[in-house]
């Protein structure tokens, strides 16, 4: 008999199916592989791009070792109805067996042998270092939602991490949009990958649940490999195989026209030009005019006219310009800065425009106007 607490289970079961296929190549992959030796339990996953092993403590007579392939999506469902703080099971002949309170349940599963071969032994012999998970964590928040939705730009789905003395760096772009997040760093390792950005919205979910200080990541990639690991995880991802856009080469720091401004006032406007219907053949356009030390946003349908002004703190009131923006592209950058003061960069109205926030981390966004010559 074995016993786990149920929250601790329940809570690695769920983030593990997450990633779980749901039209596999293999039906195996549809399973979770449950391991219990030496005082742990430890559950484990695999789409064949990203692999996740987690740990908990399970309480069991010294020696006994059990192993059995789970079906993923049905056991989290049955772990769900346990009300119990505490779970006292067994696994025999394949199948995990509770009995308590009346309720009694098991769940057949399949030898551990026919299970798919789990990368996590090429973590062996690898060289770690070690690394604050917020630095990751504020990373791949700020630029999951940039990358390419589009796989025959495979390289675009991916965000890029680049790792320089002292300062990380991570890029995405779509080629409509691009941002940019630098952290300050104690590392003096220089090397850089392409992370999915699909793994990496599941790397951030796993640190986040893992609450851990430090976190040990690879700067050589077996087999292009990618792994971090805690003292409870080991996640591994496929790094994506290409050369990565020169961003940095798109960047500025001065420019025709600079202003600072609040970029929720300019979001709230922009939701406000957002209003109007649009064809679903066209995106909704907003036309941006800075003049002296405003900015106005107007837009105009079938349906009737819009225009709102905002005040800017502008370097040179003599220069002006107007602009046109898909108001999706703008929202969706200006989202990332709510609580911030940003400074604009403009240089022509088919140039791209540069918003840009410093603080504890330096966040840019940069995102192209409409030319409609």
């Amino acid at each position: 008999m074995f016993t786990v607490e149920k929250k601790e289970l329940a809570d690695v079961v769920v983030g593990l199916a997450a990633i779980l296929s749901k039209n596999p190549t293999h039906a195996i992959l549809r399973y979770l592989l449950v391991k219990i030796a030496d005082g742990e339990l430890e559950v484990s996953a695999t789409n064949l791009t990203v692999s996740i092993s987690r740990k908990i403590k399970c309480q069991h007579n010294k020696g006994e070792t059990r192993q059995v392939a789970l079906p993923g999506i049905i056991f989290k469902t049955l772990l769900g109805k346990i009300t119990a703080d505490a779970i006292n099971f067994d696994i025999e002949d394949n199948t995990f067996k509770y009995s308590e309170d009346g309720v009694s349940l098991s769940l057949k599963g399949v030898e551990a042998t026919e299970y798919v071969e789990l990368p996590f032994f090429k973590a062996n012999g690898v060289e770690l270092f070690p690394i604050a998970p917020s630095v990751i964590l504020n990373a791949i928040d700020f630029t999951s939602e940039f990358t390419s939705a589009d796989d025959s730009k495979q390289i675009l789905t991916g965000i890029n991490f680049c790792f320089e003395e002292n300062r990380i760096l991570a890029y995405a772009t779509d080629g409509h949009m691009m941002v940019r997040h630098i952290s300050c760093s104690d590392n003096d390792e220089i090397f850089s990958f392409i992370l999915p950005s699909y793994g990496a919205r599941i790397l951030r979910n796993m640190i986040k649940s893992e609450k851990n200080d430090i976190i040990l990541i690879n700067k050589d990639f077996p087999d292009n490999l990618f792994i971090c690991k805690t003292r409870n995880m080991t996640y591994m991802c496929r790094i994506l195989d290409g050369v990565y856009p020169k961003c940095e080469s798109l960047l500025f720091d001065k420019a025709e026209i600079e202003f600072d401004l609040d970029p929720s006032n300019l979001a709230e406007g922009i939701d406000l030009m957002s209003v109007f219907p649009v064809d679903y053949k066209s995106s909704p356009l907003v036309e941006v005019t800075i003049e002296n030390d405003y900015l106005t946003l107007d837009t105009e349908s079938t349906m009737g006219k819009l225009s709102k002004k905002i005040e800017i703190h502008k370097q040179d009131t003599h220069k002006n310009m107007a602009l046109t923006f898909n108001t999706n592209f703008l929202s969706k950058g200006l989202g990332k800065f709510k609580g911030h003061h940003a400074r604009v960069l403009v240089n022509a109205s088919n140039k791209p425009v540069i918003f840009q926030v410093d603080g504890e981390s330096k966040q840019t966004f940069l995102v192209m106007p409409i030319d409609k010559k």
